[in-house]
């Protein structure tokens, strides 16, 4: 039976899938949303609301929080789901693959550890906003079950959609005490992050450290792959000169370990857009060019963090990394699947836990981070050969 509610609440956690332990009566709900457009589908969303049966789900709900989902194309067709959520104090990140059908919209999951099959259906959705999903087992253990999923674009979820989602819980035949709406993480005390370290002395800058004073994205590079260190060490990107402050700042990064020897790491920072206009969103992220670890922030936890850390309003952690980047008072340190992101300097120590980024997520972000290493590299280029042109 713990194995049995172990598998639930990774489902759950998910946003999908469980196994009932009660059976409700309704409407079987196996339509899709017409001319289901799997490329709008894809990207980021928020389990924002449950409605279940099981009787264990109506004990536990009340312990759920919002988790962020990113849905991606899988190479057989299908849909992988990478789910990111707190437990136990920690961020941890799951997998779900979902097999495409012959109906656009509809798609299949095989338990490896029951051997069930679960349908899950994309019942209706605006694509930028909200998505109503219907699970049911269809073999196996957990035939009887249902359970609705409300997915949105943002962590605030508007009343006429929460209103829609309890009107299509119901028509499943779900009842008031099944429906949850569920707080994003940032409502709980933080558990992402570890409390700040006593300061460390400061390092003073070295000229041959290869530490990046570009106010561009921040990376740290302590054990970067030898490939991406050739590519830094080629076009000399650290030691180029900052361009002027008039365009808009990208953000901050910087390598480790800093001195003559090569990388090893890359650190920076980068804004996520919550979809709401909210530009404050941001994570931190750690990277040999093979594997990449991130922190999961969401807009509250990002608030509760910074009175954590005793910032003031007008202060914020992507100022605080670029300033311990170009003062070379950025450590980091790996723990198998876990890392540890250290930011000290002229104030306080502030120190930040990361997770290892699944694979299917990490791929993009790897991506983007080399291809705007490359645009950072030929805009510096081209300013460098303006400046030399104008001097002779």
């Amino acid at each position: 039976m713990a194995a049995l509610h172990m598998l639930w609440m990774g489902l759950v956690l998910l946003g999908l899938l469980g196994f009932p332990q009660t059976r409700a009566e309704g409407e079987s709900h196996g339509s899709v949303q017409p001319n289901f457009q799997e490329d709008k589908f894809l990207g980021r969303w928020y389990s924002a609301g449950l409605a279940s049966n099981s009787s264990w789900f109506r004990e536990k709900k009340s312990v759920l929080f919002m988790c962020k989902t990113v849905v991606a194309p899988s190479t057989d067709g299908g849909l992988n789901l990478t789910s990111t959520f707190l437990r136990k104090n920690q961020c941890e990140t799951k997998i779900m693959v979902l097999q495409a059908s012959a109906v656009p919209g509809q798609y299949n999951y095989n338990s490896p550890h029951w051997g069930s099959i679960h349908s899950v259906s994309v019942v209706e959705t605006n694509y930028d906003e909200y998505a109503l999903l219907f699970s049911r087992g269809t073999k196996g253990p957990g035939q009887d079950f249902r359970m609705a999923t409300l997915y949105s674009r943002t962590q605030t979820v508007k009343d006429k959609v929460k209103e829609k989602f309890t009107a299509f819980s119901k028509a499943l035949g779900l009842t008031e005490e099944d429906i949850v709406f569920l707080p994003p993480p940032g409502t709980a005390p933080p558990r992402c992050f570890v409390l700040p370290s006593p300061p460390t002395p400061e390092v003073p800058p070295r000229a041959d450290s290869g530490a990046c004073e570009s106010p561009s994205p921040y990376f740290c590079a302590g054990a970067l792959s030898p490939q991406l260190a050739r590519f830094l060490q080629r076009n000399r990107f650290a030691a180029m000169a900052p361009p002027p402050l008039s365009p808009p700042l990208s953000p901050p990064l910087c390598v480790l370990p800093p001195g003559s020897g090569p990388p090893r790491f890359v650190c920076y920072c980068e804004s996520e857009d919550s979809g709401d206009g909210d530009s404050g969103d941001f994570n931190l992220y750690v990277t040999d060019a093979a594997e990449l670890w991130s922190t999961c922030f969401s807009p509250d936890s990002l608030a509760t963090l910074k009175t954590r850390f005793g910032l003031s309003g007008t202060e914020d952690i992507p100022s605080r990394f670029r300033a311990a980047c170009q003062q070379q008072a950025v450590t980091v340190s790996l723990q198998e699947d876990r890392a540890s992101m250290t930011l000290s300097g002229d104030t306080s120590t502030l120190a930040f836990d990361l997770s290892k980024v699944p694979s299917p997520e990490a791929a993009p972000k790897l991506q983007a981070l080399t291809l705007s290493l490359a645009e950072r590299v030929y805009n510096l280029e081209k300013r460098l050969a303006g400046k030399m042109y104008v001097g002779t």
